[in-house]
């Protein structure tokens, strides 16, 4: 092993990891069995109940963590030091997967696949937390923030992405990620290095391929 170098070997209690997001000092990991914190070294911190197995979407917005639960469509807030649930909003329709999450600074926001429309809690209004609903011309998909604009996969319209800017959703120009015939079935991730977004199109169970806008 290399100098410096630490490896944690970790038994899951929590089932097959579907999403992973650090609060800057543990990690929240939605499982198949339960939504747990783990710290660094591999110790379960927290345990959620048997409800939060459902979860298959988490960001981090500074404070508290965010989780998307479709059987009851709703948004919800966990607190840091327990889990406890601190706020519930009902984003996207009971029973529909929410396909993106993302913190832009200000607002999470949800993509609402089934609905063509993205749910946006905006935690930085002068009123307070206020919650909208904005309905899109397509179908949105994965979400990312570039540090100045939230970049939206059209999964109406695959391979391509949309610039969303502002404190509306609606669209400021498309882009398209590929340049043939031979067109991705969907977005599978996107993230943003600091420089340059990046994509992940899927065509096939075996076959992405990764692409820098």
């Amino acid at each position: 092993m290399a100098s410096g170098q630490n490896n944690v070997s970790v038994n899951s209690s929590w089932g097959i990891t579907k999403r992973i997001v650090s609060d800057g000092e543990a990690f929240w990991i939605a499982g198949s069995e339960r939504l747990v914190k783990v710290s660094p070294t591999g110790s379960v911190l927290i345990s959620g109940g048997e409800e939060s197995a459902a979860v298959t979407q988490l960001v981090f917005d500074g404070t508290q963590v965010w989780a998307y639960y479709p059987p009851s469509g709703e948004l919800k807030a966990h607190r840091l030091s327990d889990g406890n649930v601190e706020v519930a909003h009902v984003a996207c329709t009971p029973g529909t997967q929410a396909k993106g999450i993302v913190f832009d600074g200000a607002r999470v926001l949800v993509s609402c696949t089934d609905e063509s429309a993205l749910f946006m809690v905006n935690l930085g209004a002068a009123e307070g937390t206020m919650v909208s609903k904005e309905t899109l011309a397509f179908a949105p998909g994965v979400l990312e923030f570039d540090g100045a604009e939230v970049w939206v996969a059209n999964e109406s319209n695959p391979g391509r992405v949309v610039r969303i800017g502002g404190q509306s959703a609606q669209g400021l120009n498309e882009v398209p990620l590929f340049q043939s015939s031979d067109t991705p079935s969907s977005i599978h991730c996107m993230r943003f290095d600091g420089m340059h977004m990046w994509a992940l199109l899927r065509y096939s169970d075996i076959r992405y391929v990764l692409v820098k806008f």
